[in-house]
Order: C-alpha cells, then structure tokens, then sequence
C-alpha cells in the first residue's frame, strides 16, 4: 500500500476554508433561485453561518500556527482528503439546474448540500480527534456539531421539496 504523506497545517487550512467558502456561495447562490420566502432566508442563514465558519477559522489558525494536530491521525485524515476532497463538495448551480425543473433542480442541490455537510462534519470530527490543543480541539467539535445541525436543517428543507 502507498504511504500517505502527512497532512500538513496549511492544507488542513486551505481545505477548512474552501469548504465554508464553497458553502457560502452554494447557499447564497441557491437562495437567489429559490422564490418561497422561508426557504430564502434560511438558505441566506446557511450562507452567512459558512461565512462566520471561514473568519473563526482564519482566526484559530492564525492565533494558533502550525503545530495543532498530531500525526497520529494524519493516514486518516490523508484517507480522507484523497476520497472526498479530490473535487469540488459543491456543485455549480448553473450546470446542475441544466435540464431540470426549478423543483427537482433545487431536491437535487439540496441532495448535494446534505452530502457535502456530512462529509464537512466528519472532516471537522477527524481534525478535532487529532488536534493537540484544547481551545482549537473544543472549536472542531463546535463545528462538526453545527455541520451535523446543518445537515438536520438541510433534511427539514429538503422533506419540504419532496413533498410538493
């Protein structure tokens, strides 16, 4: 089997942020298709809670360096990256909505959303059992709940569009 090189701070990183960076345009883009109000400012809600992920995360590494997690757990987190990281979590509303209705267009991004905010929980979660510090260990865990609470949200919405 190929040894995984370690998972260096500035990937994990550059990895945290694109995901947050990537949801925040994904939601904000699918609150602009979508024309029922509730749905709007929840999306919009979604869009702003990636938003404040991206600026707590810039700050905890930056406060923090380089040295936050331990390389007991980097095969895994290798693992990880190489299965679910390797494309964009996201899709690009414009193609996904190509030869779809405005309805299944928006169940199919919100299949997308609910994949991609498991696989950011179980990223968050897999960062925090191999971070060494405490302050940034409990914030990993904060956000893998708030991934998890977003994936039950996400669900909620999704029920609604299924049912129509």
């Amino acid at each position: 089997m190929e040894d995984l090189k370690e998972v260096s701070s500035e990937e994990i990183l550059e990895i945290s942020l694109k995901i947050e960076n990537d949801g925040k345009k994904f939601y904000s883009d699918l609150a602009d298709r979508i024309s029922d109000p509730e749905s709007k400012k929840f999306l919009t809600f979604m869009s702003q809670e990636e938003s404040r992920h991206e600026q707590r995360i810039l700050e905890i590494f930056s406060k923090n360096g380089n040295s936050l997690f331990s390389s007991k757990k980097s095969k895994e987190l290798r693992g990880k990256i190489e299965k679910d990281f390797q494309t964009d979590l996201f899709p690009d509303l414009n193609e996904l909505f190509i030869d779809l209705s405005e309805l299944e267009g928006i169940q199919k991004a919100l299949e997308y959303a609910l994949e991609s905010e498991m696989i950011s929980a179980e990223f968050y979660a897999l960062l925090g059992e191999g971070c060494m510090n405490m302050e940034v260990k409990t914030f990993l865990l904060t956000l893998e709940k708030e991934e998890l609470d977003h994936y039950d949200f996400l669900n909620s919405l999704k029920d609604k569009y299924d049912n129509k």
